[in-house]
């Protein structure tokens, strides 16, 4: 039943997740500082001086939420919150470096992400739309 799939899965994903957690204690505080994913909480200001950075909050253009934004809406991706900034963090770091990735390239690319609500189909199939959106 589901339990089984999703069993499968997080057993699939646990040497992923163990090895992600080693180097980066959550996803909640991801940021995208000159090309690459950090930590904000291990970053002093000082440090990111001169630095460009991208937060969730920069993902939305003007006037409305990114595709990606939609995408997490319009599939469930959202459910309590928690997660959502590190995930969609994430998802955009992925995306950028696999514009059209596969199951295994969005589970790799999104391992370290915790979701208290697993949501996890949810937050793929939204990594799935909006790369799907990009040919249009």
């Amino acid at each position: 039943g589901v339990r089984a799939l999703l069993s499968s899965r997080v057993v699939r994903l646990l040497p992923r997740l163990a090895f992600r957690s080693a180097h980066r204690s959550n996803a909640i505080a991801l940021v995208f500082g000159n090309g690459r994913t950090v930590d904000s909480c291990l970053v002093l200001a000082v440090e990111a001086d001169g630095s460009e950075i991208l937060t969730v909050e920069g993902l939305a253009g003007e006037g409305g939420l990114s595709p990606l934004q939609a995408a997490f809406l319009d599939k469930g991706a959202v459910q309590c919150g928690f997660c959502i900034p590190g995930q969609l963090m994430s998802a955009h770091v992925l995306l950028k470096e696999h514009p059209h990735p596969t199951r295994d390239e969005i589970e790799e690319g999104m391992a370290g992400n915790l979701c208290r609500c697993a949501c996890y189909e949810q937050i793929f199939d939204a990594i799935r739309t909006t790369a799907d959106g990009a040919d249009r």
